[in-house]
């Protein structure tokens, strides 16, 4: 499995941040539809973000220690896990993103400046979510063995 690139997690955060805003204008500019943003999803994303910063922890502390790395196993799953927070931290944070910048021209109301905050509160942990993500990742990066023939 390939290292994930930051360039492609940034690429899906710019093409998911322009489909969300030109989707939310579209539907608010000519049907006069606002979508509502529920505040349980920057909630989530926060406690998906605390699960895994805190495995980035353990398995910080788990290389530092006597066993000194893992087992492919575990390292196959933690990478499996940093792979999805990652992508889903990107698409998250690039769908808010978009539909923040489109509330932002949106004439100011009470509703909308919910919205705003709680759209900015979604792309802050979705980008924190796929920062977190790629360090794990990192960490448990197993070195590749070359055989000698």
């Amino acid at each position: 499995m390939t290292p994930t690139k930051f360039s492609n997690l940034l690429k899906l955060f710019l093409v998911t941040a322009w489909l969300m805003g030109a989707l939310v204008h579209i539907l608010r500019e000519q049907f006069q539809v606002f979508i509502q943003v529920p505040l349980n999803l920057p909630i989530a994303l926060l406690s998906l973000m605390v699960a895994i910063s805190s495995w980035t922890v353990l398995a910080k502390n788990r290389i530092s220690g006597p066993a000194k790395t893992f087992t492919p196993l575990q390292s196959a799953r933690t990478a499996a896990l940093a792979l999805a927070g990652s992508r889903t931290g990107s698409l998250l944070a690039g769908g808010g993103a978009g539909t923040l910048i489109s509330y932002l021209f949106a004439p100011p109301t009470a509703a909308n400046t919910d919205r705003i905050q709680v759209l900015a509160a979604t792309v802050l942990t979705g980008l924190l979510l796929a920062a977190i993500s790629l360090l794990l990742e990192r960490i448990c990066m197993v070195p590749d063995k070359k055989d000698d023939k």
